[in-house]
């Protein structure tokens, strides 16, 4: 089963994934989408895309994986 999704390491993984289909955005850009409360967990999402090859960051700048 999975967990609730509002909160959630998925939500977190998603909100980063849109934000950078629409356009490249900085890593603080990113890790504040659900604002300071929730900045470690979304640091760990990106941490986390960038390894599994969804996302590239080049000088603080990230964007969708070719």
């Amino acid at each position: 089963k999975q967990a609730r999704f509002s909160g959630s390491g998925r939500e977190a993984r998603g909100a980063i994934l849109r934000a950078l289909a629409e356009r490249s955005r900085t890593r603080a850009a990113l890790v504040s989408l659900f604002g300071a409360e929730r900045r470690p967990q979304m640091k760990e999402a990106l941490e986390a895309l960038v390894r599994e090859g969804f996302i590239e960051g080049v000088r603080g700048t990230y964007r969708l994986a070719d």
